[in-house]
């Protein structure tokens, strides 16, 4: 019986020692700029699944809404374009990610 609990003890001590050791997260700092992408007039992004930024200063947006499409804003977040629309088909199926070459 005294094993018992000893193990018992044991068991739920051990998982609290590590606790204390843990390292903290670095917080990732960043600024906020509200309605800085300015979409044209009835065009919708839905959900964005990734953005990056080319050596132009050009923001991309993946979104996978109702159809998966490539948005390019210029610096200032003027929309430039879209890849994606009218197709029969998605550009890709089911995206991850996106990643800007940096020759665009």
């Amino acid at each position: 019986m005294k094993r018992c609990v000893l193990l018992l003890l044991l068991s739920l001590t051990i998982p609290l020692l590590s606790v204390g050791q843990e390292k903290p997260i670095p917080e990732i700092s960043f600024d906020s700029v509200p309605n800085l992408l300015q979409l044209r007039t009835g065009l919708y992004m839905g959900e964005a699944a990734g953005v990056a930024v080319n050596s132009k200063g050009h923001i991309f947006v993946f979104t996978r809404s109702a159809q998966t499409r490539l948005f390019e804003f210029d610096a200032s977040g003027k929309f430039v374009g879209e890849i994606g629309q009218g197709l029969e088909c998605d550009v890709v199926d089911e995206p991850e990610q996106i990643r800007i070459d940096t020759e665009k």
